[in-house]
């Protein structure tokens, strides 16, 4: 599938159950140990929260939502389908939520065992600001990272 069947734009509230049904469906991102968001906390965040979606020939295929808070934004959740992983999607994904906020910092966790999604943290700057001790349900520490833009 080439770029010309990637679309990307700022999520609606009408994109809560394609965000949902990707994370709940089988093999899709809920089903891991490092996502920490039930349906019932999901639904009001996609509903509630800035974020962008990618969708990769008609289908969600990764979504970014953050919370803005005066001095910076924190990446609340940032998930990708595993069937369009390593496609360059998530790089894309947070690029834009970056240049639509080129005054602000940047926060997120990540479960400390994904090797990928650090590299790609660390690829794009961000670096270790802290740990959050047994944070996810598998009793692993989630690593705080941050952002500050160029």
């Amino acid at each position: 599938m080439g770029k010309a069947d990637v679309t990307m734009r700022p999520l609606t509230k009408a994109d809560t159950s394609a965000v949902v049904e990707m994370v709940l469906s089988p093999g899709g991102v809920g089903v891991s140990s490092s996502f920490n968001w039930p349906e019932e906390a999901l639904a009001p965040e996609v509903k509630e929260q800035p974020g962008w979606g990618l969708w990769d020939s008609g289908r969600l295929a990764a979504f970014c939502l953050w919370r803005e808070y005066e001095a910076w934004n924190e990446i609340s959740v940032l998930a990708s389908h595993p069937e369009f992983r390593r496609r360059g999607h998530m790089e894309r994904l947070l690029q834009a939520a970056f240049d639509a906020h080129d005054h602000r910092l940047w926060r997120l966790e990540v479960h400390e065992r994904n090797e990928g999604a650090r590299a790609l943290y660390q690829k794009l700057g961000f670096e270790l600001l802290g740990r959050r001790t047994r944070y996810y349900k598998d009793g692993s520490d989630a690593l705080v990272l941050e952002r500050a833009l160029p």
